[in-house]
């Protein structure tokens, strides 16, 4: 078993460093690859659908990702428990 993120220097079939590992094992090995980095690129996608692009100058561009500066400062409805 590896594990690792899915950077383009540890994932591939050929030249990448799982791929080599596997190659100098002799054999397959079972894949761990983190499923927040796995899950980055469609969600980037999916914030862009809706909300516009993001830059790295000025970050959110759309309503939703402005309300994310904000987010500390929401209000929540809750009763804590006693």
């Amino acid at each position: 078993m590896i594990g690792g993120d899915s950077a383009n220097t540890n994932m591939g079939w050929s030249g990448d460093t799982i791929a080599l590992l596997e190659k100098m094992l002799g054999r397959k090995c079972h894949w761990m690859i983190c499923q927040l980095h796995v899950n980055e690129l469609p969600m980037r996608h999916l914030i862009i659908k809706l909300d516009g692009p993001v830059t790295p100058q000025s970050g959110f561009s759309g309503p939703i990702g402005k309300l994310l500066e904000k987010v500390n400062e929401l209000e929540v409805n809750f009763k804590p428990v006693e």
